[in-house]
């Protein structure tokens, strides 16, 4: 369905009036929203949406620096069970020692979104909840992001750490990702995001760990030449790696992974400004009801950050 309003320039929504498409999608089998210039779709996969819903979005004209126009989808505050693949057009040459990236809006500021590539003219890119997206140009090598901007801010200032602690945000640097490829396909972009949950209990030499578990979910972004001639994106979907995938030229998969572990007891002690747990050392640092600490895990660092909780009575490991 498309709604009439704003002009028919070719600058693809110039004018301050709003270009507005509405497309109502099927959440079992999904679907596309796509600009009526051609020149942007937003393709979701099947399983993403946890209910049918009418998905809106309103083209306007740059904004605020960016390199292509802005496509403000909605409703707003809507999430994928599995990231839906924005394909952006090129509008332009990208500019000498400049590269092209998917941007999300935060504030009146745009943030590069990570795991978008360009293919064919155009940038594409998984996107996981909606809000204002464009195109930006950003300089030819890499870009800080939140993570790398928290393991610079930690600052190990010590403590006392007696009481129990929730996981709240947890930041992996160089998770290592398994290339599905196995180097068969130098362009993939291979990416992860972790999260935990469970407790930490330090007592007087003692630290109990109780419901640990851990989610991975790793995201492969590619050209599909990659695949073989009878293979597209959507048709590797549920295959035996266990991703689920959408896009066109660029394919987008992604899946999740749950690692468990036991119940368990460690002894603990203090060492200036670090923990010395079971002979690993651990630098901390607490303040108020927020506990941060770096472990290093399988060749690459955690940041862990933990919020005080009620202490509730232990039973055994």
């Amino acid at each position: 369905m498309f709604i009439g309003c704003g002009s028919d320039d070719d600058d693809g929504g110039s004018s301050n009036e709003p270009v507005v498409v509405s497309e109502q999608i099927a959440a079992a089998t999904g679907g596309v929203v796509r600009d009526p210039q051609g020149r942007a779709e937003l393709a979701i996969p099947p399983g993403a949406l946890a209910a049918d819903t009418e998905i809106t979005l309103a083209i306007t004209g740059k904004a605020n620096g960016s390199a292509a126009s802005v496509y403000d989808f909605g409703p707003d505050g809507l999430t994928f069970a599995t990231p839906a693949v924005l394909t952006i057009a090129l509008e332009g040459a990208v500019p000498a020692g400049k590269r092209a990236a998917l941007a999300i809006g935060e504030g009146s500021s745009w943030v590069e979104i990570e795991g978008s590539m360009v293919a064919d003219g155009k940038v594409q890119g998984p996107v996981a909840h909606f809000s204002r997206f464009t195109v930006i140009y950003v300089d030819d090598g890499a870009v800080a992001g939140a993570c790398e901007e928290a393991f610079d801010a930690f600052e190990a200032c010590g403590g006392d750490p007696v009481g129990a602690w929730a996981f709240r945000e947890i930041c992996a640097q160089n998770v290592p990702v398994e290339d599905p490829f196995e180097g068969a396909c130098p362009q993939a972009q291979l990416s992860a995001e972790v999260q935990q949950q469970g407790t930490l209990t330090f007592a007087d030499g003692t630290l109990e760990v109780r419901g640990m578990q851990r989610f991975i979910t790793e995201t492969a972004v590619f050209p599909s030449s990659c695949l073989r001639p009878d293979q597209t994106c959507t048709s590797i979907n549920g295959n035996d790696e266990g991703f689920t995938c959408s896009g066109d030229d660029v394919c987008t998969c992604s899946r999740t992974k749950v690692e468990t572990s036991e119940d368990s007891v460690a002894s603990w002690s203090l060492q200036g400004n670090s923990l010395e747990v079971d002979g690993m050392t651990v630098p901390f640092c607490v303040e108020g009801d927020s506990l941060e600490l770096i472990i290093p895990e399988r060749g690459y660092d955690v940041l862990y950050q933990l919020e005080r909780t009620p202490q509730m009575p232990s039973g055994p490991a």
